[in-house]
């Protein structure tokens, strides 16, 4: 918690280590000291679903509830889609979700007006993921969760970048 009032997990000039809590492998590698992991390389955390609105919505359960019923009303419509990619593709889908999710929410009382729009992606994010998780499986959740995720997205770069010299990716704070 503390991490996350400091800044920490959304600027990482926010994570100072003092010099004398840095040490180094055999191999020259920098090791940091004083409770936790320093990345060697950063990406920020995605402020918007840490917002308690976001968080309150997660917790309610609500994002099981109303996609186990929206894919049971709309079943037949959904085996017509190959996989979970191809459910991705369709927009319209993705605002039908997004536009039903509100309301069940409204109407539940877990929120009193729309969320602002700037939520939608992970709130379709999210919805799609059970959805897929409803028709095909557990893999094909994660396979949506992780879309557009910047930390996946970051991962992905540097795995297929034959050119990283890893030995350089630590930071010298020295």
């Amino acid at each position: 918690m503390k991490r996350y009032e400091n800044g920490e997990l959304f600027h990482q000039d926010s994570s100072a280590v003092p010099s004398k809590l840095i040490f180094r492998t055999a191999a020259g590698r920098s090791v940091f000291g004083g409770g936790g992991i320093y990345p060697d390389i950063f990406v920020a955390a995605d402020s918007l679903l840490l917002s308690p609105p976001f968080q309150n919505v997660l917790k309610s359960n609500a994002f099981i509830e109303y996609s186990m019923d929206f894919t049971e009303r709309n079943r037949k419509d959904l085996e017509g889609y190959e996989n979970a990619d191809e459910l991705l593709k369709d927009q319209q889908l993705a605002m039908k979700i997004r536009d039903g999710f509100m309301a069940y929410l409204i109407d539940n009382g877990i929120i009193t007006e729309e969320l602002d729009r700037s939520y939608d992606p992970a709130i379709q994010r999210q919805a799609l993921a059970f959805v897929a998780r409803n028709i095909w499986d557990d893999r094909s959740y994660h396979k949506v969760m992780n879309m557009n995720q910047a930390i996946i997205e970051k991962a992905m770069d540097i795995l297929n970048n034959d050119k990283i010299i890893w030995e350089d990716l630590s930071i010298n704070l020295e």
